[in-house]
């Protein structure tokens, strides 16, 4: 396997363990506080896969719009999808302190965002680690 297969791999052995950490600690939460947190996420969902798709896509076609030097295209793209998911961990954060709910359950989210990071962090090095012999002509 290549460095980026390594890079997405960890990316989502990290996205997947933030997952079951946040599912975990809502299983935990009295009723009321569950319909508080549906409440408050709940219309920003559909946004989030949204954007998220769009930065996707950029991520892929970004590169295509550099034929000089694709690893133009590609780091504007990673900046793109880090940007997405600080802005969305900090958007997560503020709602969270916003909400009466469990401390707990926020610490156990706050987790969960921090797993996210790191998988992140880890996808960032691996594809710039396997970019920085990427040619000119993007091959």
């Amino acid at each position: 396997m290549d460095t980026l297969t390594y890079g997405l791999l960890a990316f989502l052995f990290f996205a997947v363990g933030a997952r079951f950490i946040s599912e975990r600690a809502l299983r935990k939460l009295p009723s009321e506080q569950k319909l508080v947190m549906l409440d408050a996420f709940s219309n920003g969902r559909m946004y989030v896969l949204v954007i998220g798709v769009l930065v996707v896509a950029s991520v892929i076609l970004l590169p295509k719009l550099f034929p000089s030097d694709a690893r133009i295209g590609l780091y504007i793209g990673i900046a793109l999808f880090t940007g997405w998911v600080v802005v969305r961990q900090l958007m997560t954060a503020r709602r969270l302190r916003s909400l009466e709910v469990d401390q707990g359950y926020k610490r156990s989210v706050m987790l969960a965002q921090v797993f996210v990071s790191i998988g992140m962090v880890i996808l960032v090095a691996c594809v710039v680690f396997a970019t920085r012999s990427f040619g000119a002509t993007g091959q």
